[in-house]
């Protein structure tokens, strides 16, 4: 199976600096996008400075950054960590990956994008012998954790910050 082709429309890979600032700009636009939506529905949404080019360029740098591809054009993207200090303090190295900022173009949101991208880091883990795949969102979007349970995700756990108080989530691969 090619791991960077999910369905015959879509494919996944690493953002790269080789496919030059309309990339980073293309994932940029879907972020702010995503994060606008967030606002409207009077949601936490991700901090500003992490809605930068030079913040997406320092993801690319550390390979967490990802496109999902369809016809060509960039229609999502997600980051994907190997550990999480910040919500999984306590969680052992290499039992998992983390995927944060999944975000779907607007024109292509309620295709099933995500369960594509839950699909291809199921694959992608288990190809590394990685035993869950961990995610998390603001305890206030129930829609969401509605997803991610409907997406084969069981609750995991919570966990209170100053500013927020998240959902954790998990699936065995």
């Amino acid at each position: 199976m090619d791991l960077n082709m999910v369905r015959r429309d879509i494919h996944i890979r690493p953002a790269s600096h080789e496919h030059g600032q309309s990339e980073l700009k293309a994932i940029l636009r879907i972020l702010t996008e995503a994060a606008d939506l967030m606002a409207a529905k009077g949601e936490t949404r991700w901090e500003s400075d992490q809605l930068t080019l030079d913040h997406l360029s320092t993801l690319v740098s550390a390979q967490e950054l990802y496109a999902v591809i369809s016809d060509d054009r960039i229609v999502g993207t997600f980051k994907l960590q190997t550990e999480d200090s910040l919500f999984w303090p306590e969680a052992p190295r290499d039992q998992a990956i983390y995927l944060h900022k999944i975000a779907v173009e607007e024109s292509m949101r309620g295709q099933g994008l995500t369960q594509e991208v839950i699909r291809w880091a199921k694959s992608y883990a288990a190809q590394r012998r990685i035993k869950y795949i961990r995610l998390d969102t603001d305890r206030a979007r129930p829609s969401l954790c509605r997803l991610y349970a409907s997406l084969g995700f069981s609750f995991h756990s919570f966990k209170k910050l100053d500013w927020i108080e998240v959902m954790k989530f998990q699936m065995e691969t």
